[in-house]
């Protein structure tokens, strides 16, 4: 079957457009998706362009069912404005026997809920940050690890609640933004040690044992003002007017080591294999002091906008965007093969 022969269908969440303003990160979804058919489109494929809010998500299966998708691009990250709820989405298609790019339910499930990353990264002698899950700020004082601590949200991305005061220097401190975050975001958070050094993007494509490392990345944190943490902040991804968005960029892998960087290649595809990722993923980490990498967050559904991080690893690979996205649907298509696949469309 040629490219022109086969039909890849962009599936993307709608839900936060129609309940608040058009900041940023919201308008950022659409521009994405169709940014993915655009360039789906350009490497030969007949594509088409689908989204729902999740109340309308079994009609909108019943469509893509009508119209003999071939494949769903799923960059749904949310459903009701619940990001909980992605996992809706790839669970429905593997229901209806729908192929679809990127993981399964059970890979998003595990990876947005960051207590159970951390289990399944501690099993397999994956280093992580020691860790607690606070249900209420009360909690705080149970803290037993040392100081300074980072504090987020426990199943949230995107940096969604972070901000210069997720640092915590004292149990004061942390329950103070534990209380915070708890009562704006109706949700635990998980506090762990903070790892004061470099910050690492890795972004993996493929699967299983030929999953492949991309070329590293890292946040250059040198034209932050000294007052300001290290940290990549909610600003620092969406709001193109704050000090944190100028001064976190993400840039190739500087003076490193050859044996750092397999340490982080060999964590990367650990955690990714680890939480059993598909197609393409990002892990992100921090390299403390002796060179040592530690996993902070492993995303299986990451940003893969025009100039997203991800894209611009890939293009220092020899992908220009068309390539990469189309290069995310031949994964897929090849782990159906193999698995001996029946699509139902």
């Amino acid at each position: 079957m040629t490219h022109s022969n086969r039909h890849v269908s962009v599936l993307f969440n709608s839900d936060w457009e129609k309940t608040t303003e058009a900041t940023n990160d919201v308008v950022a979804i659409r521009q994405s998706a169709v940014a993915v058919q655009e360039a789906l489109s350009s490497y030969g494929f007949k594509t088409s362009l689908m989204d729902t809010d999740g109340t309308d998500l079994i009609d909108v299966i019943e469509s893509i069912k009508k119209q003999n998708v071939d494949l769903v691009f799923n960059i749904c990250e949310s459903l009701a404005t619940n990001s909980t709820n992605e996992f809706i989405v790839p669970a429905l298609l593997d229901m209806y026997h729908i192929p679809y790019t990127g993981s399964d339910a059970m890979s998003l499930c595990l990876s947005l809920e960051k207590q159970r990353t951390k289990e399944i990264l501690c099993a397999n002698n994956i280093a992580t940050p020691r860790y607690k899950v606070l249900n209420n700020a009360s909690d705080a004082n149970q803290w037993s690890y040392e100081f300074p601590a980072f504090v987020k949200l426990i199943h949230e991305d995107a940096s969604l609640g972070i901000s210069d005061k997720n640092i915590v220097h004292n149990n004061q401190e942390l329950f103070e933004i534990a209380k915070t975050l708890i009562a704006e975001h109706k949700q635990a958070v998980i506090v762990e040690t903070y790892i004061d050094g470099r910050e690492i993007n890795a972004t993996v494509m493929g699967n299983g044992a030929t999953a492949q490392v991309l070329p590293l990345r890292e946040i250059d944190f040198d034209k932050l003002p000294k007052e300001r943490p290290h940290i990549v902040s909610y600003a620092a991804k969406w709001d193109e007017s704050h000090i944190d968005y100028l001064g976190t960029i993400s840039i190739p892998l500087r003076d490193t080591s050859e044996m750092i960087t397999s340490k982080i290649k060999h964590a990367a595809l650990a955690s990714y294999q680890a939480l059993a990722i598909r197609d393409f993923g990002r892990v992100d980490m921090r390299i403390d002091n002796k060179g040592n990498p530690w996993v902070i967050d492993i995303n299986p559904n990451c940003d893969i906008s025009v100039g997203a991080g991800f894209a611009l690893t890939a293009q220092s690979s020899g992908l220009d965007y068309p390539q990469l996205v189309g290069s995310i649907c031949e994964l897929a298509w090849k782990r159906y093969a193999n698995q001996n696949y029946t699509s139902n469309t």
